[in-house]
């Protein structure tokens, strides 16, 4: 993948990100307006209810679909199971030497913490 391709990738993911926090925060704003006019307009029946679990649903799945299941961890897993899988297109295609083993997992976590912390130009204490 070359320069253009990971910005194009990393932008799309970014839109995915501020996509679903527009979404939340639309629907932070709008859930207490509805209970609102359902508190003045009919006390009796507390219709907003129905509004917030299809909303909430909806939110639920958007953020599900944007940061997966694990999160964090789980784009961890993906960049680790994308440079495995390159790893081993690449010595298929012979543009790697085929005499290098194949590193074992210990090894490709600590070549994907090296890499992210070679990305880092910040202190972590700058932000707190």
């Amino acid at each position: 993948m070359n320069e253009k391709e990971l910005f194009k990738k990393a932008k799309s993911r970014v839109n995915q990100k501020k996509g679903f926090i527009i979404h939340f925060l639309l629907f932070c704003g709008t859930i207490p307006v509805l209970f609102f006019i359902n508190f003045i307009v009919t006390p009796g029946f507390w219709w907003f209810l129905i509004a917030f679990a299809g909303w909430g649903l909806a939110i639920l799945i958007h953020f599900v679909t944007v940061y997966g299941f694990l999160g964090e961890r789980g784009q961890r897993w993906e960049a680790l199971q994308i440079e495995k899988e390159m790893d081993r297109l690449l010595l298929e295609e012979g543009l790697e030497d085929k005499s290098e083993d194949f590193l074992d997992l210990s090894d490709y976590k600590r070549l994907i913490k090296g890499r992210e912390a070679l990305k880092k130009n910040w202190k972590d204490e700058d932000f707190v």
